[in-house]
């Protein structure tokens, strides 16, 4: 993730699948790994840690969900799971075709409460519209970008001025 709030919000993430320990790895960088720490240690958390190894190979365990993290320094240890959020980039040409406005992280820009993109009448939800990808988002997203497209289809059907 490469940034000390994202991989937090994520570790926050996965501790609700597992509420004994998280660790951020943060693949031999030392300014991520200062970061998250000075980070962790205001909050007082414990069941956070971070490890800045350079991860030279994974290891899939042949029964469960284990896997092995080889190191660069040729020791090891041994995770339940890993998660993982790379970066990710909208596909397909229809951002370019619509003409949408993208924010600074390359999520299709939208005004709050109902997602309508720069493009009045065109809507945007899920993945695309928060760097925050995770399923709780993405229904909320499709939620508010669903109640606008019906209220501006309304507004519309009665000769009404469109509410946003």
């Amino acid at each position: 993730m490469g940034a000390s709030k994202p991989a937090l919000h994520f570790a926050r993430s996965a501790l609700q699948l597992t509420p004994q320990k998280v660790t951020i790895y943060t693949n031999g960088s030392q300014e991520l790994e200062e970061n998250l720490c000075s980070t962790i240690a205001e909050g007082k958390s414990t069941n956070i840690a971070v490890d800045s190894r350079k991860i030279v190979r994974l290891e899939k365990v042949l029964q469960g969900s284990e896997v092995v993290i080889h190191f660069e320094d040729g020791t090891t240890t041994t995770e339940g799971f890993l998660g993982h959020r790379p970066k990710t980039q909208l596909t397909g040409s229809y951002v370019h075709d619509l003409g949408l406005e993208l924010t600074a992280q390359g999520d299709i820009k939208t005004t709050a409460p109902f997602l309508q993109t720069s493009v009045r009448g065109v809507f945007a939800a899920g993945d695309s519209v928060y760097t925050v990808k995770i399923v709780n988002h993405a229904m909320f997203t499709g939620a508010a970008a669903a109640s606008g497209v019906a209220a501006q289809l309304q507004a519309e059907k009665w000769g009404h001025p469109v509410p946003f």
